[in-house]
């Protein structure tokens, strides 16, 4: 059952690819299968997201990311004794400072 939701030939940025979305929650719909059930009511309950995708064809994909490095930051620091220190420790280590020395000369 989730295969017939993988993105294959017939999935178009468009109109086309919102109807097999809209079909495929339907076919779900009318099946036994409960967790299944479960994913279709929330794609229907993300539905404006899903169509910002479609429409805008961008994810948040970067966001994930960059919160990612932020949450190895916190890891790595085992701890900070308050949030200014943690604000610190993120711009240092992401911020992309050029941390050569320049002499004088």
């Amino acid at each position: 059952m989730k295969e017939s939701i993988r993105p294959d030939s017939d999935w178009h940025f468009g109109r086309c690819g919102i109807e097999l979305l809209l079909e495929w929650v339907e076919w779900v719909k009318s099946s036994h299968l409960e967790p299944m059930k479960k994913v279709a009511k929330l794609v229907v309950s993300r539905w404006n997201g899903i169509l910002n995708m479609f429409r805008l064809k961008k994810s948040n994909a970067n966001a994930e990311s960059l919160n990612a490095r932020i949450q190895a930051v916190r890891v790595k620091s085992r701890g900070h004794p308050n949030y200014e220190s943690f604000k610190r420790d993120v711009l240092f280590h992401l911020g992309g400072l050029n941390l050569h020395p320049v002499f004088p000369g």
